[in-house]
């Protein structure tokens, strides 16, 4: 099993940065890997809404499917992914800091099959990955 977390402070409301977590055209700005958003579900953004994300790491690509299991806009996002090589629980929450927002994501992911072997190993790298993607959301949410 993998835990990260990342925080970062970003100069704007939390109303200019929500739509950045939620928004597929915006998600692709900032989150490496992401190539495609397809939702599976009718009505849009709400709790039990998913969606089937293709992501390319490293020249592979692979499927992943997201599920939201909570949601309080410009609060609190969590959501559930799954494919076949890990299942995660990704958290993401707001925090208005005067004209700022604090933003901690937090990542629980349960490895399967070969990869439960290969978890430790790739842990700096995902740290890493999520670090690199919160600089990339801070820069571009800033630039606005």
């Amino acid at each position: 099993m993998g835990r990260h977390r990342v925080e970062v402070v970003i100069g704007a409301p939390p109303e200019r940065v929500f739509p950045f977590l939620v928004e597929p055209e915006l998600l692709k700005q900032w989150m490496s890997g992401l190539k495609e958003s397809r939702p599976l579900t009718e009505g849009g953004l709400r709790v039990g809404a998913r969606s089937e994300e293709l992501v390319e790491e490293d020249g592979r690509r692979m499927v992943v499917l997201t599920e939201v299991v909570c949601l309080d806009h410009n609060r609190a996002l969590v959501v559930k992914l799954e494919n076949e090589i890990f299942d995660a629980i990704s958290s993401y929450e707001l925090q208005a800091a005067g004209d700022a927002t604090t933003l901690v994501h937090e990542l629980e992911t349960t490895y399967k099959g070969m990869m439960k072997l290969m978890s430790a190993m790739i842990g700096g790298m995902v740290q890493k990955k999520l670090e690199g993607d919160l600089e990339r959301l801070r820069s571009l949410v800033q630039r606005g």
